[in-house]
């Protein structure tokens, strides 16, 4: 999650209204301070009810070119990501290769900023060391 300039703009006059109100003791800034926290909060319960959503939809599948390697000897990997994205969102998925191993060729991962059904596919390769 990135901050937009929006927000940060909010959580610095958040962090200015409420240490204002400690060292001036006025509960006129400490009730500002606490509304413009309140909505800080509910953006950020959007963002995860968002996000949440977001994971319900997500089904993947994998499929490997052996499923019993030798060391040195390398593997294939292919990914399909099925998803629904919402406006205004970007989505990266990185597929994690295998411990004690390093990747040969292709990409392990990739991102869209599309919304809508989404089928993300990878395809790589990767070698036990």
């Amino acid at each position: 999650m990135k901050l937009t300039p929006c927000s940060t703009g909010l959580l610095a006059v958040f962090l200015i209204l409420i240490f204002l109100a400690i060292i001036l003791d006025d509960p006129v800034l400490l009730m500002a301070g606490t509304s413009v926290g309140l909505l800080l909060m509910g953006l950020c319960l959007l963002f995860l009810q968002t996000v949440e959503k977001t994971y319900r939809t997500i089904n993947g599948s994998w499929k490997m070119e052996k499923s019993l390697i030798r060391q040195g000897r390398s593997n294939a990997i292919d990914c399909t990501l099925c998803l629904e994205i919402p406006p205004g969102y970007m989505v990266r998925y990185l597929d994690t290769v295998p411990a004690m191993c390093s990747l040969e060729s292709g990409e392990n991962q990739t991102w869209t900023d599309i919304a809508g059904s989404q089928i993300l596919t990878l395809s790589y390769r990767f070698i036990p060391y």
